[in-house]
């Protein structure tokens, strides 16, 4: 009884409207009742209705079976994501960038259907490759050489489905085959039916992701005006370099992959967009330098922040560089050692925002670390799980992806229902940092901020700066402490201890190995050996052959001005060569980490008064 009253009573607020004339794909008439229903025809003579009721959320495409959309953990409707639900609601006569007129035909709203095909979805766990093709060949490439990739078939997305995967890249037939197996997709904006695409709840958008803009902004903007201006070299600091990526995001937001869905909707021949605007509203950013997270969270498009670990990382090699770079002593080894003191910075940012957080696997990271990695930052929070699966080294192979997919998802399986608040607001401390503050790109275990050689540890205070940082981190670590990491133009209201990062300079360790350093000198080329008589070990990660190879010594070499730095490639352990042309003075540093992550540094003075002959 109350079940029709409800719909007799609704269909007294109906308003039918109009349009002429229309291109193929534009709705020319529509029936709304309230924000509960919506009945609407296109010029090419497609229909397509909309139910919701707050409890349910169903959609009817043509005569085909109506399609309910709930979350498989909670039960509860799934809307869709792709832009504002407001914007995809009919206004005062205005729809989807149309003015439409009222007309005198009564309004007709439809019963909720009797029966419906259910699709499960997860938007708190979002995981899946980056791709929609697949390795030919799925040989690990050491060498520098890539792969030859194939697009993925009906089976390749039933094996994603069916190890746990949620959310998948997909064009032309594919978009049939990650529908039809419930999986989120996203991509193929030039084809779908518009407007239906907007209303399915598995549909994302032409992207997901809006792509490295705070590493855009060194490549782009600091890299090139560094190599032509010296006096800019001299000067540039990590918050100079933070304004300007502040310009580049900015224009990122106003331009770029918000705004794809609009562009590619305007070019369509079977779409008249009129006055519609209509940023996308699900995307995340996918960086390297989480330092940036909580600004791009700032922005209304952005939802999530997800770490892309650039470079070769891994729990023996990251955490044994900050040993040395930082003179700390976090013990190596741990993937959770290293996976927090990242998830630091995307969880305040995400506190700090209300929205969500993830990270996403490479084929650099360390294997062994890759699964702890990704149940780890699950138990923290994140909701976003991603694989980069092309380029090179930098490429997770299919079949691991299928591998990690399965741990996260039976790990998840196993701890279902996470309160996303309460793990949002875990962290008890906040270290603050400088706003502009980085742990770098590539180099984020050699301190090198914005990943830029002219801001080495040596420029002003910045290795007092970070040994600091990296010394409550080992704390917090050691005594099971959860922390954030945010920068000091945040509230920090909310947390029991906050920490100020200032300059500390470290004290000099008594334990830890033994190191002593000759340098010796042939012409312009000089050569540093070290003699370590205890076990350490550092890696640059694996060689061309896949091997780990152990440099034991981390070399640096700093000078001739303050803005010249390098990091010095050995040819074998402990032994390095360089050649030293422009005269000046320089400063060889040598450090060591042994199996506990005890340090031990050493420095060298170089005086170059003139190049030899």
């Amino acid at each position: 009884m109350r079940f029709a009253l409800f719909w007799a009573a609704i269909a007294l607020a109906a308003q039918s409207y109009r349009m002429d004339p229309p291109r193929p794909g534009t709705v020319v008439s529509f029936q709304v009742v309230e924000d509960k229903y919506l009945s609407a025809r296109k010029a090419n003579g497609e229909t397509f209705r909309v139910w919701h009721t707050g409890k349910r959320y169903i959609l009817q495409e043509g005569t085909d079976t109506p399609v309910e959309y709930v979350d498989a953990v909670t039960r509860t409707p799934v809307l869709p994501s792709v832009a504002r639900w407001l914007a995809l609601w009919p206004r005062n006569g205005e729809y989807l960038g149309h003015r439409y007129i009222q007309t005198s035909e009564p309004a007709v709203a439809a019963p909720l259907p009797a029966k419906t095909r259910i699709v499960a979805l997860r938007p708190d766990l979002w995981i899946g490759p980056a791709h929609n093709s697949r390795q030919k060949d799925e040989t690990r490439r050491y060498d520098g050489s890539d792969y030859e990739y194939i697009p993925f078939t009906r089976a390749d997305y039933q094996a994603l489905r069916d190890a746990g995967a949620t959310v998948v890249n997909a064009k032309g037939s594919q978009v049939a085959w990650a529908a039809e197996l419930g999986m989120y997709y996203w991509g193929d904006a030039e084809t779908l039916p518009f407007p239906e695409m907007l209303y399915r709840s598995q549909y994302l958008g032409p992207t997901i992701f809006v792509d490295e803009p705070a590493v855009g902004t060194r490549d782009h903007h600091l890299r090139p005006r560094l190599a032509k201006d010296a006096v800019f070299r001299r000067e540039i600091t990590p918050r100079l370099a933070f304004d300007r990526f502040v310009e580049h995001f900015a224009e990122v937001i106003e331009k770029g992959a918000p705004w794809i869905l609009q562009r590619t909707l305007a070019k369509r021949a079977d779409v008249d967009p009129g006055s519609l605007s209509l940023p996308q509203a699900n995307l995340y950013s996918w960086e390297t330098m989480v330092s940036t997270a909580t600004h791009q969270l700032s922005a209304g498009s952005v939802q999530a922040i997800v770490w892309e670990p650039a470079g070769r990382v891994g729990s023996r090699r990251t955490i044994p560089e900050w040993n040395m770079a930082f003179e700390v002593a976090i013990p190596p080894g741990n993937p959770r050692h290293l996976i927090d003191p990242f998830a630091a910075f995307l969880r305040g940012a995400a506190r700090a925002h209300g929205k969500q957080w993830g990270i996403s696997i490479y084929g650099a990271v360390d294997r062994p670390d890759a699964p702890a990695m990704l149940t780890r930052a699950y138990d923290l929070g994140a909701t976003r799980f991603h694989f980069w699966d092309s380029y090179q080294l930098a490429c997770v192979p299919f079949g691991e992806v299928l591998a990690l997919t399965r741990t996260l998802s039976r790990h998840a399986a196993a701890h279902p229902k996470r309160d996303l608040t309460q793990l949002r607001n875990a962290a008890t401390t906040a270290f603050v940092v400088p706003v502009g503050f980085d742990l770098g790109h590539v180099h984020s275990g050699k301190g090198l901020q914005w990943g830029l050689p002219e801001l080495n540890l040596e420029r002003g205070r910045n290795r007092a700066l970070f040994h600091h940082l990296f010394s409550e981190i080992e704390s917090a670590l050691r005594r099971k402490v959860a922390f954030d990491i945010v920068p000091d133009d945040v509230e920090t209201t909310g947390y029991a201890r906050v920490v100020r990062i200032e300059p500390r300079p470290a004290a000099q360790r008594k334990d830890g190995p033994r190191l002593s350093v000759e340098i010796s000198r042939a012409g312009n080329t000089f050569t540093a050996v070290a003699s370590v008589p205890d076990r350490v070990f550092n890696t640059r990660g694996a060689n061309r052959s896949g091997v780990y190879e152990n440099d034991e010594v981390f070399w640096e070499l700093y000078g001739p001005a303050g803005e010249d730095y390098q990091t010095l490639i050995p040819r074998a352990p402990s032994r390095v060569s360089f050649d030293l042309t422009a005269p000046g003075a320089y400063r060889l540093r040598a450090a060591v980490c042994d199996l506990a992550g005890r340090v031990r540094v050493a420095w060298k003075d170089i005086i170059v008064e003139e190049a030899a002959r």
